[in-house]
């Protein structure tokens, strides 16, 4: 869990570092990375927020439907808290 705990981390920071530099393509990596890695460790709360964040993605380059889907996987994360 220690190990996944600093892969979530670091994606947390890589992440806004990436989608500030309009880098979409590395912004997803990060986040798909951050997700798999909550969701392993089993850190819904986390993974809820990279849900979140590939939603706002799919927005930012197009991809209404993409967006609508991992934004309601967001919303329906949190709702278990």
């Amino acid at each position: 869990p220690g190990r996944t705990s600093a892969a979530v981390l670091l994606a947390r920071s890589a992440a806004p570092v990436f989608a500030a530099g309009l880098h979409w393509g590395a912004w997803e990596r990060a986040l798909r990375i951050g997700q798999e890695a909550a969701r392993l460790a089993g850190e819904v709360a986390e993974e809820a927020y990279f849900h979140h964040e590939l939603g706002i993605l799919a927005l930012c380059t197009g991809h209404p439907a993409r967006a609508r889907t991992e934004l309601e996987t967001a919303i329906s994360m949190r709702g278990a808290l």
